[in-house]
């Protein structure tokens, strides 16, 4: 026999169950165990599909067929895309997607995209701007407490700002304007609930209706009020304001088109004025200042002719008459003296109507009537 029963790639059938060696008898069983270790010819298939069982072994047709089948519908071949983007799913089979490539990351979730990925020194620069884990301190001591560096924890401040001993666990008369202590939510809980009112007592109740009604003024205030006002006042003020126009059975004074004068006690109730819109008669005194004459003479001379000088008139007198051919001295005259003057009352009433009220806006008097 010859001495090649097996080679690199086959089982060694020298020993064992086999005993197939130069050398050796043969055995039934030791050929049969031998040829157990090959594929059965009848477990070959020549077409793989769903009902295919491990059993069966396909030829190399049937496996190129599946295979090739299965990868029509899948990319060849990556496409180049674009310079330093990356590859990534794309959302359909058989096909690559790309992510581009960004150096700087947005500042917030409505610029930042799902369609790019940072490089690595885009993270770190971001990162840069983060605290640092390492510089994080979970308590404030007297070492760290002037630390610029290290950051503290919500829990750190907290029990550092917060000194068990100015913590007040309940609020009372003896600590309520304490300005160093704190209260906890519960003692602030507690001396709320104790402190509110369930409802509002008879008293507060009786306040409350005077407000309302501003039934605190006594009987007999008068209020001015305008008309909106009056008309969007409730049905209790009514009953305790009454309009002030002298209405029967409305117990006010009557105050309609009327002005009020302040006064001493005793003139209360007193009216006057009128309605009458005329400048009553009325007188103006007119005077002169007095005017005096002036005295006047003349020069001595003489008169010729047979008529004789006499003066007349007001202002004028002479003392000497003289004839045809006659000389004389002087001849003298003098001026009266004159005064005049006026001293009188002028009296005058206007017929035309004169308003001699100020500027004035009308407003409603209401008066507490109970």
């Amino acid at each position: 026999m010859a001495d090649n029963y097996t080679d690199t790639t086959d089982q060694d059938f020298t020993t064992g169950n086999y005993n197939i060696a130069t050398g050796k008898n043969l055995s039934a069983a030791g050929v049969r165990n031998a040829l157990h270790t090959k594929e059965n010819v009848a477990n070959k298939t020549v077409t793989v599909d769903s009902s295919s069982t491990d059993a069966q072994y396909p030829s190399a047709k049937a496996v190129y067929g599946t295979v090739n089948t299965g990868l029509s519908a899948k990319q060849n071949k990556i496409a180049a895309g674009i310079a330093n983007d990356i590859v990534a799913y794309s959302g359909t089979a058989g096909t690559f997607g790309t992510l581009t490539r960004t150096t700087t990351l947005e500042t917030n979730a409505t610029s930042a995209s799902d369609d790019k990925i940072p490089t690595e020194k885009a993270v770190a620069t971001a990162l840069d701007d983060k605290e640092s884990t390492s510089n994080k301190a979970t308590s404030i001591s007297d070492t760290n407490k002037d630390d610029a560096v290290k950051y503290p924890t919500i829990g750190a401040v907290t029990t550092w700002a917060e000194s068990t001993s100015n913590k007040a666990t309940s609020i009372i008369d003896t600590n309520k304007s304490d300005t160093t202590k704190y209260p906890t939510i519960g003692a602030v809980t507690a001396w709320a609930d104790n402190a509110k009112q369930d409802k509002l007592t008879a008293a507060q109740l009786t306040l409350l209706d005077s407000l309302s009604t501003l039934s605190f003024f006594p009987k007999g205030t008068i209020l001015p009020i305008t008309s909106m006002a009056w008309d969007e006042a409730s049905t209790e003020f009514k009953k305790v304001w009454k309009i002030c126009d002298g209405a029967a059975g409305s117990g006010t004074i009557n105050l309609v088109g009327k002005f009020i004068r302040g006064g001493a006690y005793a003139d209360y109730g007193t009216t006057g004025g009128t309605d009458t819109a005329q400048v009553p008669r009325h007188a103006h005194k007119h005077k002169h200042a007095d005017h005096t004459g002036e005295l006047h003479s003349d020069s001595p001379g003489t008169a010729r002719g047979g008529a004789p000088l006499y003066g007349s008139g007001v202002f004028t007198s002479y003392t000497k008459s003289m004839w045809s051919s006659e000389s004389s001295d002087n001849i003298s005259g003098s001026a009266v003296n004159f005064k005049a003057s006026h001293n009188e009352d002028e009296t005058y009433a206007g017929v035309e109507n004169a308003d001699n009220r100020p500027v004035f806006y009308t407003l409603i008097f209401i008066q507490k009537v109970v």
